[in-house]
């Protein structure tokens, strides 16, 4: 959300305090089940800018005042000035699903398992974590 917004000094916002307010939109073709994820602010803009990338949701922040959804990691890798990052409460959490071919080692893709896993190299144990 833009620096400027009164929610932007909060410790976290629901998403719910966002519907309603100018966002952006995705790709016409993007699959509906990723607009719901992250569209979930439901924006009154009739005309929202389309976006594609993080940068592009972050020039509609600080060009058109809107607010969306983007991944937690992009507060630390995509600061810019005028955008404030927040928490974000009352939405489902997104989910990661890493799968390799059958047979192939390969160690970042074990390294990845052990970063995210606990600690495991056991991909079985992985998979039974859901």
């Amino acid at each position: 959300m833009p620096a400027t917004d009164p929610l932007a000094g909060s410790d976290q916002v629901d998403v719910a305090d966002l519907r309603g307010r100018a966002s952006f939109r995705l790709p016409p073709g993007t699959d509906p089940q990723w607009c719901d994820f992250w569209l979930a602010t439901d924006t009154a803009d009739p005309d929202p800018p389309v976006v594609s990338t993080i940068g592009e949701c972050l020039h509609a922040v600080v060009w058109r005042s809107a607010v969306g959804l983007l991944p937690a990691a992009a507060a630390r890798r995509h600061a810019a000035p005028g955008v404030s990052f927040v928490p974000v409460t009352g939405h489902q959490p997104s989910r990661v699903v890493l799968a390799w071919r059958a047979g192939e080692v390969d160690m970042l893709v074990h390294d990845l398992i052990d970063i995210v896993g606990g600690g495991t190299r056991t991909p079985a144990s992985v998979r039974r974590a859901r």
